[in-house]
C-alpha cells in the first residue's frame, strides 16, 4: 500500500512538470536548516544531508510543487517583478511526529535573470494520529529559469 501512494505522488508531479510548458519554468535546488518539531533548527551538515535539501517546480501560471522536508507540498505563487513572491498551498506535511495532511505558506525572494539565487522561509501546519504537526525550514539555494 506504501508503495501505491509512492507512485500516484509521483505520477501527479511527473504529470504536472510535463503538462506545464517549460518556457517560464522554474527549477530551484535550496539548502538550509529544517525544524521538524523536535527542538529549534537543526544546523547544516556538511556535506548537507537529505533533510537540509528541498527542490522546487515553480510553472510559468505560479504553480508550484515542493519536494523535501517540512514536506511534498503543492501550491500557488505569487510573484512580485523586484523578484519578492509569496506563496501558498497544501499537500503532506512531515515532521519528527509522523506526517499528514496539511498546508503551508512561504515568502521569499529570487535575485538574477536565469540562474537565480533564492532564500525562502516556509511554515507548514498539518495533522497526525501522533498530534499537530508545524515544521519550518530557513532555506538558501539557486535556480535555473527557462
Amino acid at each position: 500500500m506504501r508503495h501505491l501512494g509512492l507512485r500516484a505522488i509521483t505520477f501527479l508531479v511527473a504529470t504536472a512538470a510535463l503538462a506545464t510548458p517549460l518556457w517560464g519554468a522554474g527549477y530551484v535546488l535550496r539548502v538550509g536548516a529544517v525544524s521538524l518539531g523536535n527542538g529549534g533548527a537543526n544546523p547544516v551538515g556538511i556535506p548537507p544531508g537529505a533533510t537540509d535539501l528541498e527542490f522546487s517546480f515553480i510553472a510559468s501560471g505560479g504553480f508550484e510543487a515542493n519536494i523535501g522536508l517540512p514536506g511534498l507540498l503543492f501550491g500557488y505563487r505569487a510573484q512580485r517583478a523586484w523578484g519578492g513572491y509569496i506563496s501558498t498551498g497544501g499537500g503532506l506535511v512531515m515532521d519528527a511526529h509522523g506526517a499528514g495532511p496539511g498546508v503551508y505558506s512561504a515568502f521569499g525572494a529570487d535575485f538574477g535573470r536565469r540562474v537565480k539565487f533564492n532564500i525562502e522561509y516556509k511554515q507548514a501546519l498539518g495533522a497526525s494520529e501522533n498530534g499537530i504537526l508545524s515544521p519550518y525550514a530557513l532555506r538558501m539555494g539557486c535556480g535555473l529559469w527557462f
